[in-house]
């Protein structure tokens, strides 16, 4: 009877081991699917490769932000400034300011900097009833998913978000007006990139600006292939875990929906950064209020 028992556990622990150990894998081919949509089942295939994936799929076409001049005065939106990135300073925390919709509207249109976007907004779907996932979840999530993550993407014109990289299971960006360009290269890549691990905010980033690269980088950028490549309206970027990707919005038109599926596996594989970005919240001490000086009267 214990043999089976035995049996039983060795199976169960190598069934564990298989799946978390897969989540570790990484594709290094610098190149790019493009695929036709066909199912679910198909498209989980296709990203079980690891590469980029571009295809087409009208699912959000029919997404509309708020328009009401009171709603837009009383919900916030988080605001991130790109320059943040690219600072000094180490085991700096980057966070965001909590402007009103109408305010993030003006300081997006006002802004010639090119330093404003919003993103990791899903309290400010959830408040304006906009159910991504009910449109989402029947495209893109994979089985097996414990946790999911909705976002809208908008920002001021040539505005770009930063060179990182995600260890999720699904990473999904698709396109609803406007374009961005894309900028991607793979895992190799992080010998010259100095990745900075922001434990708080649980980004994984590089202070190499890959837009406008900076003077004391010049070297290590040389050494990097990128690709670059536009993603229209009605197109959805699958960005796999580990490679590094930069988003420019084109306008201020732009906009663009995010979607993050991470599955059982994928959570006990993450753990250990998701333990410390727990640890790191909690022995973190927060400003409670931060402001934008210079920019926007609101």
């Amino acid at each position: 009877m214990s043999f089976f028992i035995y049996l039983c556990i060795f199976i169960v622990i190598l069934f564990l081991y298989i799946h978390v150990n897969y989540q570790y894998k990484k594709s290094e081919d610098l190149e790019i699917y493009e695929m036709d949509y066909v199912s679910n089942d198909h498209l989980q295939t296709i990203c079980n490769v690891k590469q980029p994936v571009l295809f087409q799929h009208p699912l959000f076409e029919n997404i509309q932000l708020p328009n009401d001049p009171a709603v837009k005065s009383t919900v916030d939106l988080p605001v991130w400034d790109t320059n943040d990135y690219y600072k000094t300073t180490e085991n700096a925390s980057i966070t965001p300011v909590l402007l009103s919709f109408s305010a993030t509207e003006r300081l997006f249109k006002t802004d010639t900097r090119t330093r404003y976007y919003t993103e990791k907004n899903q309290g400010f779907l959830e408040d304006n009833s906009i159910n991504i996932h009910e449109t989402a979840d029947p495209v893109f999530r994979p089985n097996f998913t414990v946790k999911s993550a909705y976002e809208c993407i908008h920002g001021s014109a040539k505005t770009s978000t930063p060179l990182r990289y995600h260890t999720l299971d699904r990473k999904f960006i698709s396109v609803t007006s406007g374009k961005i360009t894309v900028k991607m290269t793979p895992w190799r890549s992080r010998a010259f990139l100095n990745p900075v691990h922001d434990y708080a905010s649980y980004t994984f980033y590089s202070r190499l600006n890959p837009w406008n690269c900076q003077l004391e980088y010049k070297n290590d950028a040389d050494k990097i292939r990128f690709l670059e490549f536009e993603v229209l309206p009605g197109y959805t970027l699958f960005i796999p875990p580990y490679w590094w990707y930069s988003l420019k919005l084109s306008s201020t038109d732009t906009m663009a929906i995010g979607v993050e599926y991470q599955t059982a596996a994928n959570l006990m594989a993450n753990s250990v950064d998701i333990m410390k970005h727990y640890i790191q919240i909690y022995n973190t001490k927060r400003i409670p209020v931060r402001t934008l000086e210079n920019v926007i009267t609101i």
